[in-house]
């Protein structure tokens, strides 16, 4: 039986949330795990190795994660983080049922890490057909179109442009 007090010292709640497909940036934001979520919501405080997502509510330590994500109970929460993470801990896991755990971690790590570059790829097109219309809308506008023309030309540029700049935002805000 893994101690728990053993369990959180050995582990980092920032490598759990990672294996769950959340991706940390540098102040400790991102997308939660524990619900879909299209921008970051949930804080990993990589210090007290503490998570709180503020659109759902969940917060706890690295075992309340694993607990949530996972639906276990709490010595489930804590086996589950030893062999996903390869912590080695408890010694009484026999290494079949080890590698079982892993695998699991593993392909579910990988179908969320699909299921988000899906994602991104589809942000991408959008925003590329986002570019492509702003300049065919600049290029009209430039063109002298008649008034009542130009002032819906200039509505729909000045959305386009909005739209971009939204997007523009949100992507600093996830990478920085």
């Amino acid at each position: 039986m893994i101690k728990f007090t053993e369990l959180k010292a050995a582990a980092r709640i920032e490598d759990l949330a990672r294996l769950f497909g959340g991706v940390p940036d540098r102040r400790g934001m991102c997308r939660c795990v524990l619900h879909d979520d299209k921008t970051p919501s949930m804080k990993i405080d990589a210090e007290k190795q503490l998570f709180y997502c503020f659109g759902c509510g969940a917060g706890g330590d690295i075992i309340t994660l694993a607990q949530l994500h996972e639906g276990l109970s709490a010595p489930e929460a804590a086996k589950f983080i030893d062999c996903a993470l390869g912590l080695g801990l408890d010694r009484e896991i026999p290494g079949s049922e080890r590698r079982d755990i892993m695998l699991r971690a593993k392909k579910r790590h990988f179908r969320e890490m699909l299921r988000r570059d899906r994602e991104a790829e589809k942000e991408k097109r959008l925003y590329s057909a986002l570019c492509g219309e702003m300049h065919r809308l600049r290029e009209a506008m430039n063109a002298e179109p008649p008034g009542d023309e130009k002032a819906a030309l200039a509505k729909k540029l000045n959305q386009t442009e909005l739209l971009i700049n939204l997007i523009d935002e949100q992507y600093r805000n996830e990478v920085i």
